[in-house]
């Protein structure tokens, strides 16, 4: 009974959570809508129904990640104000298919690297977290599974490859 409890709680936080992305791809669809409409084009591509579920699938399974990295990183960042960031670029994303099956150390390491090109490019503020004396330290426990309590094997040559296909794609 109590696996059974487990279970609904679980299902019923991650509905919660496609919900929210849902809603902050709408956002996101809107924001885009009017830029359209005052710059005469947008720099996001427009979003159906379909590729709208596709994106909050995905930010649903990023976000359980984000607060448990920003904690162990020691970032000084609203939480709230990095998940709408996160949103936002998965917004710039094109899915041709569905999204994969990844394993929690994959979403995490995956979570960690749109941080770190958030860090890099739209949310300097972010920056501080992975730069300094700790830094490389802090990095090598999310690596190894702490912020997400599984092990990994991941490194930093896995994440800098993450990073650099992220802003060069």
């Amino acid at each position: 009974q109590q696996q059974q409890q487990q279970q609904e709680a679980g299902s019923e936080a991650k509905q919660q959570a496609e919900e929210r992305a849902l809603a902050m791809l709408a956002a996101c669809k809107d924001d885009a809508e009017g830029s359209s409409k005052d710059e005469g084009a947008s720099s996001q591509p427009a979003l159906s129904t379909q590729g709208m579920q596709a994106h909050a699938a995905l930010a649903a399974r990023l976000e359980p990640h984000v607060h448990g990295i920003l904690r162990t990183l020691h970032a000084r960042v609203p939480v709230q104000e990095v998940s709408k960031r996160i949103t936002h670029v998965l917004c710039t994303f094109v899915f041709p298919g569905p999204i994969p099956n990844l394993s929690n150390p994959q979403w995490q390491l995956m979570t960690l690297a749109l941080l770190r090109a958030l860090a890099m490019g739209r949310m300097p503020a972010l920056a501080g977290a992975f730069e300094g004396p700790d830094a490389g330290t802090n990095l090598r426990a999310v690596l190894q599974g702490e912020a997400a309590g599984e092990e990994s094997a991941f490194g930093l040559p896995h994440l800098s490859a993450l990073v650099d296909l992220l802003l060069h794609a």
